[in-house]
Order: C-alpha cells, then structure tokens, then sequence
C-alpha cells in the first residue's frame, strides 16, 4: 500500500517520454507514406468487395447453382431397363427312396448373389432382378454296404423380381 506522500510516486509523475531520434522518425513517415501490397488489392476495383455489382454476381451465382442442384436431384430417375423374359426355375430333382438308397439329409447352400439391377415388368411396375446361385447337396445311405453313404450335389439357379417403389 502507497501513502500519498510517497517519493517513488512522484518520482513516477515526473517522468517524460523520450523525443524519438530523427533516424526512428523517417523511418516511421516513410513506411506511412509508401503504398503497401495488401492496400493495393483492397484499392483496386475489381477486388474491392462494397461494389453492388460483384454483390449480384454472387447473388445470382448462388442462386443459379442451388437451382441447378435442385432440378438434378428432383429429376434424377433410374434409367428403366426392359423387363427380362425370366425362364421359370426348373424343378429340383427329386430324389426317391429306394430300396437300395435312402436319404439321410439334405442341405441348401447359396453360392453367390447377383443384384442385376432394375427393370421394369410387363404391367409398368418396377422391380429389382437378383439371381441366386445354390449348392443342393443330398446324402444317401445305401441299404447294400451298411454304412455307406453317397453325397449328391447338383447346382441350382434362382432369378427372383422382388418389386420397389420409386419415388
């Protein structure tokens, strides 16, 4: 705590800046006087921003791109392709008991999955084509050597229309 007598502060109060040298004061009117790059740019008028016609370019630049995005997203439809003649699945083979061979089990297995795409069927309706490709394995136990067993596997294809709205 400072009394109101105290001699630093006084010593304080009388304190002057210094007078600048004349070498700092040219200095300084120099770097005044002279054009800087960065004035430059803000001079000139093709960049100066408070011009109402560069304004209206982006204005009506915004405006042309978001119409532009609008009508590509609300016109964009998938290019219908003609509907495919599908040939109905041919029967999976049966396998009959005999008195030699008996089924023991019989197992599915899916190969592969083919999404083909859309189309469009005979009615206008649009539907997605996907082929599948199984395995069908039979295994067969034979009534002549107790114990033996045949496994039967054949291929299978499937090509399903599962339909979809579109918007």
């Amino acid at each position: 705590m400072t009394t109101p007598n105290d001699s630093f502060e006084e010593e304080l109060r009388a304190l002057q800046p210094a007078a600048p040298s004349l070498r700092l004061a040219s200095r300084i009117a120099a770097d005044l006087t002279a054009p800087t790059a960065a004035a430059a740019i803000v001079a000139h008028p093709v960049f100066n921003d408070s011009t109402p016609r560069r304004h209206m370019l982006s204005l009506c630049l915004a405006w042309g791109v978001a119409a532009a995005m609008t009508l590509a997203f609300f016109t964009r439809t998938p290019a219908p392709t003609p509907a495919a003649v599908v040939a109905p699945a041919p029967e999976t083979a049966t396998v009959e008991a005999s008195p030699r061979f008996t089924p023991v089990s019989a197992t599915n297995t899916l190969v592969g999955a083919l999404d083909e795409g859309l189309v469009t069927l005979e009615d206008g309706r649009t539907a997605r084509k996907v082929r599948y490709e199984f395995l069908d394995t039979v295994d067969l136990l034979s009534a002549d050597a107790p114990g033996a067993t045949i496994a039967v596997t054949f291929p299978r294809e499937e090509i399903r229309l599962v339909p979809v709205q579109t918007y």
